[in-house]
């Protein structure tokens, strides 16, 4: 449905080639970093299955890495979607979209080699996709304005001790990524959205500061076993 519709506005060849030369890519993608249908799914708190954030109106931000300036620029993209001010949210959105690059930052020197070519191949330059593509992979509800913001280093996400907030919050794949491919001594979160008061919602997966901006890895760990 989303080649067609976008076929459907594409007068002529030449466009209709460059439109899937980013869109492909992205339709791959959603595989891995978007659990069912966007960068995040529906799932209940403590639950992870999904993706998350950063802050500023330009690709670069100038806030710290903090938990407290990660729900700052969430919150901002949410009340961004409330408000409908596109111009906006564009510009909290896409620079949490990663390339290869940036991806990498997250992972340790060490690394099997054949995991990172393959993880080369199956995550795309979601960087560089059309504005027009960056709303289906932010699938925020309106009502969700409460964003919960959980941290972990790559060390504790590898123990997972009982009780902690890795064994309540963090997906069990993001286990095994700290285990063999997440770099050491960073800390990752998960954001997440839900409706005030509820406990479900939309959740977003290892979020990390790359030096510059907040980046989404997502659910890395699905390329990880293909």
């Amino acid at each position: 449905m989303i080649i067609s519709g976008l076929a459907g506005a594409v007068k002529t060849r030449g466009k209709m080639e460059a439109v899937m030369k980013y869109l492909l890519p992205a339709v791959l993608v959603l595989s891995l970093i978007l659990p069912m249908s966007a960068i995040a799914e529906e799932s209940p708190v403590g639950v992870a299955s999904e993706t998350g954030v950063g802050t500023a109106t330009s690709t670069v931000t100038t806030s710290q890495p903090t938990a407290d300036s990660l729900k700052g620029y969430m919150e901002n993209l949410q009340k961004a979607i409330v408000a409908k001010n596109q111009e906006q949210y564009l510009a909290l959105a896409r620079p949490l979209l990663s390339d290869w690059s940036r991806l990498k930052l997250a992972m340790r020197d060490d690394a099997d080699p054949a995991m990172l070519e393959n993880l080369q191949k199956v995550m795309p330059n979601l960087a560089a996709i059309p504005d027009a593509e960056i709303p289906k992979m932010f699938k925020i509800a309106p009502e969700q304005t409460q964003v919960n913001v959980y941290a972990a280093t790559t060390d504790e996400i590898a123990k997972n001790e009982a009780g902690s907030i890795v064994a309540q919050e963090f997906p069990g794949g993001a286990v095994q990524a700290a285990k063999t491919l997440l770099k050491p001594a960073m800390t990752f979160y998960e954001v997440e959205f839900v409706k005030p008061g509820e406990s479900a919602g939309i959740k977003y997966h290892l979020v990390f500061w790359d030096g510059k901006q907040w980046t989404i890895a997502g659910a890395l760990w699905r390329a990880m076993k293909k």
